[in-house]
């Protein structure tokens, strides 16, 4: 065997180097044997019964050795790798063991980084997948400085095949300068590496129809997190380090693939992944992802961040929803339900000291409809209508006499005129809010009364039947 170094097109990932082998080229009657050996395997599908028949026409006989399918023929032997055949498990029954030595689950980061296994977020083009996926390695390497989440300082690889390193450096200062982070406080625990420049780094090929896995670069990956104790690894995107074409089975055989490097290497996977086109004024779900539902088969975390309506922008008193994103349906089947999952983000533009504006990222909170609302409010909202005649509180927003203006007065919440369209719509947005609560509360309820004059039954509040001082 002879060796050379790693060519030109795969880079060291920014941190150690490694080596690339190269075998010397066969003689030729060892090369014939092995083309020929090669495709016998290969169309058995793994069948040894199939195999050794078919050799056996050749002359050549074949044993399984070592993870290898060991093919002789005279004086000649080969060692083919065993891809046809993978090695099975004895089943055994389970038997007694103690309950309390079940390893728990070693969440990493929140309740979507775990160790050994993977995890996947996907979203369309421009929603900000990418910036959250930085935002939250360097939370995880500096220990909960971007997001302030009680975590413990991990050593993190973000590896992006989509921008190039300026970029990535770009956006790593802007959350620093957002967040007022000093670089010492990551302490070397973060690797930003951009996959741009390095066309041979893709982890799955197709030549035909056949897909294959680039085990050179899997394997020196692997080599390198253990040689610097990474616990986490992001690839952004998926499909950027990927040369096969955008199929279930591509995906399925990679996403197979990270799971068991996550599982093999003890350390979290972070997948980032495009959705493919959906139709107008549908939101994308989780079984939108480019390639279909296989990814999502294969990571145990799968989520979908969504981007902010104008309804939502409205209703929460913003002017753009484009600087707005939430986690939106997720799957987390060894977590319990958390409140984390409906959080909220805020895309900000920082200007750098080149005088670039970059975004970053914060966290941002669903106005409280009941901020500076009170039981008395309450009360006097009750008293109110307890003395209005019955069918008159209207339920209907779009009644000139509906009961939220009254709400509004009681509550001192600003009715803008018509002409200001937006405030005035989130302005209402909020005492609906508020009128829902009451009537989740039974403060208030809304019955059907009949409205003799348009001969049909209208939604109107009435007094509900518990008080809000009971």
């Amino acid at each position: 065997m002879s060796q050379r170094r790693m060519p030109e097109g795969v880079p060291n990932l920014g941190m150690v180097p490694f080596d690339y082998i190269q075998e010397p080229g066969e003689q030729e009657l060892i090369g014939t044997l092995k083309r020929q050996a090669s495709k016998i395997i290969k169309g058995a599908k793994g069948s040894q019964k199939k195999i050794t028949a078919e050799l056996a026409d050749l002359g050549a006989s074949v044993e399984r050795f070592n993870g290898h399918w060991r093919v002789t023929k005279g004086d000649l032997s080969i060692n083919i790798e065993a891809k046809g055949m993978p090695t099975l498990p004895v089943f055994q029954p389970v038997g007694e063991f103690n309950f309390e030595e079940i390893p728990a689950t070693d969440f990493l980061y929140r309740d979507f980084y775990a160790r050994g296994y993977t995890s996947l977020t996907i979203a369309a083009p421009k929603v900000g997948k990418s910036m959250l996926a930085l935002a939250e390695a360097q939370d995880m390497a500096s220990g909960g400085k971007v997001f302030g989440v009680n975590v413990e300082p991990r050593r993190v690889l973000y590896l992006n095949a989509e921008d190039d390193q300026n970029v990535l450096h770009g956006r790593y200062a802007a959350n620093c300068i957002r967040n007022e982070i000093d670089q010492s406080q990551f302490e070397n625990r973060l690797f930003l590496q951009s996959g741009v420049k390095w066309p041979d780094l893709f982890l799955v090929g197709q030549k035909d129809r056949d897909i294959m896995i680039n085990e050179v670069v899997f394997e020196n990956i692997i080599e390198q997190i253990e040689s610097l104790n990474i616990d986490v690894v992001v690839f952004d995107p998926l499909q950027d380090l990927s040369h096969a074409d955008e199929s279930n089975d591509a995906f399925r055989l990679l996403g197979q693939r990270i799971r068991r490097m996550a599982s093999e290497s003890n350390i979290a996977v972070h997948i980032v992944h495009h959705t493919r086109k959906v139709t107008a004024g549908m939101i994308p779900t989780i079984d939108d992802a480019r390639g279909g539902s296989s990814l999502r088969g294969t990571s145990r975390f799968n989520r979908i961040l969504v981007g902010m309506t104008e309804g939502q922008a409205t209703d929460a008193g913003e002017d753009d929803p484009r600087f707005f994103f939430r986690v939106g349906d997720v799957e987390s089947n060894l977590a319990p339900p958390s409140s984390e999952r409906n959080q909220w983000f805020r895309k900000s533009g920082v200007i750098l000291p080149n005088g670039q504006s970059v975004g970053a990222l914060s966290k941002w909170e669903w106005p409280d409809a009941f901020e500076g609302i009170t039981l008395q409010m309450a009360v006097d909202t009750v008293r109110e209508l307890n003395a209005m005649q019955e069918g008159a509180a209207r339920a209907s927003s779009q009644a000139t006499d509906w009961f939220g203006y009254v709400v509004a007065r009681i509550c001192n919440i600003d009715m803008p005129p018509e002409s200001q369209r937006r405030e005035r719509k989130a302005a209402k947005a909020k005492v609906k809010s508020i009128l829902d609560q009451w009537v989740s509360q039974r403060w208030l309820q809304v019955a059907q009364i009949r409205d003799e004059n348009q001969r049909k039954d209208r939604p109107t509040y009435a007094v509900g039947p518990v008080h809000p001082n009971d």
